[in-house]
């Protein structure tokens, strides 16, 4: 019998890299003392993961992503849709993942940081303007279907530290990347080209 690699989209890594996120910072989350922890596992859903905490509901998005290291940045999505739920919403989490392709990339890896949602929805809709050379687009990536996110640095006054997960806790997590770049024998950031 051959032995035949399975070519995974990048959108079912997405899924399976989201869905594997909000498993984890569920448990977080539980082991903290909230209580009602419900992920939604839906990608469209108004939230991701909900839960009570000290009697009071909160609604929280959950963006399991690798770092642009370079540059020391989280990314947000752009489209409308996603912009609106930062309305509607208590909290941002972002989880830092490695990737394999890139060397360099688990140097952020397990870290959780937490935003209120306002903040960056605020932050997305006009404080952005003041960071330096933003005229340039230099806060702005897409990727190779034109979907556009907005890279929001790592100190902003807004994004907390709250939590670094064990390692054995990311492994799973680094094969699943869907960067358009990948880190070369020089160790130089160069595109992935498709087909």
């Amino acid at each position: 019998m051959l032995n035949k690699k399975t070519n995974i989209t990048d959108d079912v890594k997405k899924q399976m890299t989201g869905s594997k996120g909000e498993i984890l910072i569920g448990d977080y989350f539980r082991e903290r003392g909230c209580e009602n922890v419900k992920i939604s596992s839906n990608p469209f859903s108004a939230f991701d993961v909900s839960l009570t905490y000290k009697g009071k509901l909160y609604k929280n998005e959950i963006k399991t992503q690798t770092p642009f290291i370079k540059k020391h940045r989280l990314s947000y999505p752009l489209r409308h849709a996603q912009c609106e739920k930062l309305k509607q919403i208590d909290f941002v989490y972002f989880l830092c993942k490695a990737d394999n392709a890139l060397i360099g990339s688990n140097r952020f890896e397990g870290q959780l940081y937490k935003a209120n949602a306002i903040d960056i929805f605020n932050w997305i809709q006009e404080k952005h303007r003041t960071y330096p050379n933003f005229k340039y687009n230099v806060l702005i990536k897409n990727d190779r279907y034109n979907n556009f996110w907005i890279n929001i640095p790592m100190k902003s006054y807004f994004l907390k530290l709250v939590h670094t997960f064990p390692k054995e806790d990311m492994i799973h997590f680094r094969e699943i990347g869907v960067s358009q770049y990948k880190t070369n024998k020089n160790n130089e950031l160069v595109k992935k080209y498709y087909n």
